[in-house]
């Protein structure tokens, strides 16, 4: 796998439909604190229990997402603002599927206690884009049957979805078709500059059980 020799930001700040401001931003180790104070409150919401990230990762996986290795992850997170103190509102992220070298599965996460309209199709476009720009060939996730936005993002950056459980969406994007990918997703712009009206929706996005060290 060959990462493209392409340039995008590594935070950026966006206005989301309703009108709220994010600061979004990779999380490293100096956001640990930060990001295990969110866990609890993060859902991911690809299944009806909803479980919480706190109650889906271990430890050693948040330790290993948090370690610097785009070439088998990487995580972003949603802030109302930069410098922002309080939890993250949402994280997005993928993990390299096994010993699949160009395979990842993607996960977006949202306090449901904080619901802003396009957060959750802008973690999973920043995650796609990252993911692309790395030089990943697929990327799988899950999507509830009622996120249309969602499913509409993914069938015009080529994807394919089928019906996995009657609950549940098995999404697939193959990432080869970099041009139409970068035209329906968020481009990576110089902060306050980027703005992203027209998403909705909330997206479910674990395929399988991440395959996370520990």
């Amino acid at each position: 796998m060959h990462s493209l020799h392409t340039s995008y930001a590594r935070q950026f700040d966006v206005q989301v439909r309703d009108g709220r401001s994010f600061h979004i931003a990779e999380i490293t180790i100096s956001n640990e604190q930060q990001l295990r104070q969110s866990l609890p409150f993060l859902r991911s919401v690809d299944l009806p229990a909803r479980s919480s990230l706190y109650d889906r990762l271990s430890a050693a996986q948040v330790a290993h997402l948090l370690r610097p290795d785009p070439a088998d992850h990487a995580l972003w997170g949603a802030l109302a603002g930069e410098g922002s103190t309080e939890t993250y509102a949402g994280v997005g992220f993928y993990v390299r599927e096994g010993d699949d070298a160009d395979v990842a599965t993607a996960c977006v996460a949202l306090d449901p206690a904080r619901p802003a309209a396009g957060l959750a199709r802008l973690l999973l476009e920043t995650v796609v884009l990252a993911a692309l720009l790395q030089g990943f060939r697929r990327l799988d996730l899950t999507l509830q049957p009622g996120d249309v936005e969602l499913r509409r993002f993914v069938v015009d950056a080529g994807g394919l979805i089928h019906l996995a459980a009657p609950d549940r969406l098995a999404c697939t994007i193959e990432l080869g078709d970099r041009r139409r990918i970068l035209k329906t997703s968020l481009e990576f712009r110089a902060p306050g500059r980027a703005r992203h009206d027209r998403v909705s929706g909330d997206v479910s996005p674990f395929r399988r059980p991440l395959r996370l060290p520990g």
